[in-house]
């Protein structure tokens, strides 16, 4: 039976390394998958990264002076002061129009809006990062389930067809068994024995 063992083993020898490398294959395919994807997400990990460390600085969190720097930056952001310069206009030009120009009252109302209108713009901002932190971490997540889901997915097309590849050889060695003893058999009869 030399021939025929020798015949199971080629086709067993053949599925086992089209097997593996449909499985390689599907790793490879895997692989470039999450590359693309990380390519894409990356951006938005990055800036949730960035808010974050603008946020923690924010709060004081990386110490006094990075706390200082960004509360420096905030009033110097030419948003706040276009913003704070059109409220302090609209406080004179209604002192001046009721003739309170210099009065205790217009130092009160200038005083009070800084500091409302401070307070209200460093919250949008702390707020604005907050967000901007939440979608980085949306992000990471987003971009660890799809590179995770996907890669299931092609690795289990490999091994599907992996497993394809092997039940089409154990089919075929098999159907080379039972040739062999059926040869057997006949070759058994042909010299004088039987079924």
């Amino acid at each position: 039976m030399g021939f025929f063992s020798n015949l199971i083993d080629g086709i067993s020898g053949k599925a086992a390394d089209k097997a593996a490398k449909a499985q390689q294959a599907a790793f490879a395919t895997a692989q470039t998958n999450q590359e693309e994807q990380n390519a894409r997400i990356l951006p938005q990990v990055e800036a949730g990264d960035l808010a974050r460390n603008q946020l923690l600085a924010a709060l004081g969190l990386n110490g006094q002076g990075q706390q200082n720097a960004f509360f420096q930056n905030f009033q110097n952001d030419p948003g706040f002061q276009a913003t704070q310069a059109a409220g302090l206009r609209a406080v004179d030009q209604g002192a001046s129009a009721g003739g309170l120009l210099n009065s205790g009252g217009r130092a009160k109302a200038l005083f009070n809006f800084g500091q409302q209108q401070q307070g209200r713009a460093f919250n949008n901002r702390l707020n604005r990062l907050q967000n901007l932190t939440s979608f980085g971490q949306q992000a990471t997540g987003q971009l660890q389930g799809g590179t995770n889901a996907l890669n299931q997915t092609v690795i289990g097309q490999g091994d599907a067809q992996a497993a394809g590849i092997i039940g089409g050889a154990n089919s075929a060695t098999g159907f080379v068994n039972q040739l062999a003893q059926l040869g057997g058999k006949v070759a058994g009869t042909a010299l004088g024995g039987g079924f």
